[in-house]
């Protein structure tokens, strides 16, 4: 997998993904989710377009927490709405889509 991708970030950084020009680091969503190598594979392979889509993720989160050790206690946690699952978990489990759907949903609701 290359060492970045060419998806610029929008600013602010609070996680620090990107570097200086605003390309997105690839290893820095796996390590925030402490993703060992064997489950970003499982998870659908290293491609920089799924570790875009989880970093998008992680930033949705981040940016209802404002806080980056609470957004990755959010991916640890199991939680009941995901089924027992943690988010992590869904993403291991190739279940990414429905969790990125649950995350858009939840905030959608969270700001009427």
């Amino acid at each position: 997998m290359p060492p970045s991708s060419r998806t610029r970030a929008r600013t602010p950084d609070p996680l620090g993904f990107h570097d200086a020009d605003g390309v997105l680091l690839c290893h820095k969503p796996i390590e925030f989710l402490r993703l060992s190598e064997d489950e970003a594979v499982v998870a659908g392979g290293l491609s920089e377009r799924n570790v875009r889509e989880w970093a998008r993720a992680i930033e949705l989160v981040d940016g209802f927490f404002k806080d980056p050790e609470k957004t990755r206690i959010w991916f640890q946690t199991e939680n009941i709405l995901l089924g027992g699952c943690s988010p992590k978990d869904m993403i291991v489990l190739g279940r990414f889509q429905k969790l990125l759907s649950f995350i858009e949903t939840s905030l959608d609701e969270n700001k009427r």
